[in-house]
């Protein structure tokens, strides 16, 4: 089973939600993990995903891009002179690393 959840805005409960989901799954036996694929700012939301999931993932894994600037992922890259492809389409550091 996948679950792809958004929304759309800042706040609006997605880890909330995925957390949830992450417990009762992990509470019925099964294993399953949260992805955050982007992050900006700091990483509070991949940490909270990395905890609720079953263990088996780094947070580099679940968390591939971090970008340390506050801001949408689009400006947030280009603030840190960087693309938004992931580390395994790109061997270029990840910015603010």
């Amino acid at each position: 089973m996948n679950l792809f959840v958004t929304g759309t805005d800042t706040g609006v409960g997605k880890t909330h939600t995925v957390v949830q989901l992450l417990r009762l799954l992990r509470a019925a036996g099964l294993r399953c993990a949260g992805m955050k694929p982007i992050c900006c700012g700091d990483r509070q939301d991949a940490q909270l995903l990395l905890a609720a999931g079953s263990e088996g993932l780094s947070l580099d894994e679940l968390n591939p891009i971090w970008l340390k600037t506050p801001a949408a992922p689009f400006a947030a890259a280009t603030s840190a002179a960087t693309s938004l492809a992931s580390p395994s389409q790109s061997r270029a550091p990840v910015a603010g690393s």
